[in-house]
């Protein structure tokens, strides 16, 4: 799971110095004091949130780091008009939720722990949302200005980890990591995003289960759109 991040985050790095050699094509020759009115490609996007972990009884968040979303990748978008555009994104995602391990009986999970502190699910993901941004102001429907944006979204997920920290008699820690992937590996939902300028506030919706507790999730968070 480390490996796979550092290997992200390096993609992340290079897509920055990239993005300023790619190909904008002209959509609107008309130039105004809001910005370039052409198609957009090579935004860089990232974005941080917290996991409504209240859906679930068993759920709870410790703090926020493990109980948390990030997301990182790029970023398409196209004018259709004077308030529209159409827009893409390709997002590496990194899901978090960590229960609540007072009531956890290590002999459910056939674990060597007298006591289990800490239990959590964490998966790794590839994303794709297609979706249309609505801006409030006119001619300003790429990233500049107000704007309301609703996509669908598709996810492929690349690794689901179940994490544990337990405790034996003698008080020793010891922490165990396994894989699990008895739910589908392809989830879906949807994402309604408010901005102003490059930063935007979001909600996604997962509607099918991605870590064993048959219901979908919703998500919360901030969001960058960086050159």
């Amino acid at each position: 799971m480390r490996n796979l991040i550092i290997t992200i985050l390096l993609f992340g790095s290079f897509g920055v110095f990239g993005q300023r050699l790619l190909l904008e094509m002209p959509y609107d020759p008309t130039q105004t004091n809001t910005g370039p009115n052409r198609s957009h490609f090579g935004h860089m996007v990232i974005s941080l949130g917290y996991n409504s972990l209240d859906q679930a009884a068993e759920l709870e968040g410790r703090n926020f780091w493990n109980s948390a979303n990030f997301n990182i990748g790029g970023r398409y978008i196209r004018k259709l008009g004077s308030r529209w555009a159409w827009s893409n994104d390709f997002l590496f995602n990194f899901f978090s939720f960590e229960f609540d391990a007072d009531h956890l009986d290590p002999d459910d999970f056939g674990l060597a722990f007298d006591k289990i502190n800490r239990y959590g699910r964490a998966v790794a993901s590839f994303e794709y949302a297609p979706g249309i941004r609505f801006s409030i102001q006119k001619r300003r429907g790429n990233i500049i200005g107000r704007y309301l944006e609703v996509q669908g979204l598709g996810g492929l997920i690349l690794q689901r980890n179940e994490y544990y920290r337990g405790e034996n008699a003698q008080g020793k820690n010891a922490n165990y990591t396994e894989v699990f992937s008895e739910n589908s590996p392809f989830y879906y939902g949807g994402v309604l995003r408010l901005g102003l300028n490059r930063v935007s506030l979001y909600a996604r919706y997962i509607a099918n289960d991605i870590i064993r507790l048959d219901r979908g999730l919703i998500l919360y968070g901030l969001e960058l759109d960086l050159y």
